[in-house]
């Protein structure tokens, strides 16, 4: 059921998309009802697969993350936050001069900049994931 009601809100929001289009800035009502569709779709197939099947192997590396979520969160915008207001002596961002040097200069030449991009978010995220993994597997979790 929850499958079929995300669906059903994607599909109402591609629709919505006529009149509102979807954008992601403006976070319009059409982006929240398709990420909220696609979302409820996501929360359905892990229940499917960790609760129904029970197949949980899979699911080991985002533990780290659902166990210290602010963490990730605070500590990840926060380094973004360094990364960014801090230069080298060119006068580029050290965030910049990253991007540039570890992912622009080979993957946009062949794949485009949106392949760069993306492999710099992905890189982001598996640094958080390494901290993240570490510190659950050390038991130090912080909430609130």
């Amino acid at each position: 059921m929850l499958f079929a009601a995300g669906a059903a809100a994607a599909v109402a929001a591609l629709a919505w998309h006529q009149v509102l289009p979807i954008n992601k800035n403006l976070w319009t009502s059409s982006f929240a009802l398709f990420t909220a569709g696609l979302a409820a779709q996501v929360i359905a197939v892990c229940h499917w697969l960790l609760d129904v099947r029970g197949w949980r192997a899979w699911s080991r590396p985002f533990v780290a993350f659902g166990r210290n979520p602010l963490v990730g969160y605070f500590l990840s915008v926060g380094f973004d936050a360094l990364l960014t207001r801090w230069s080298t002596p060119q006068h580029v961002t050290i965030k910049g001069f990253l991007y540039r040097t570890l992912f622009a200069s080979w993957l946009r030449p062949c794949c485009g900049a949106e392949a760069a991009s993306l492999g710099y978010a992905i890189a982001y995220v598996a640094l958080w994931a390494v901290v993240l993994g570490e510190m659950h597997r050390r038991r130090i979790y912080i909430g609130i």
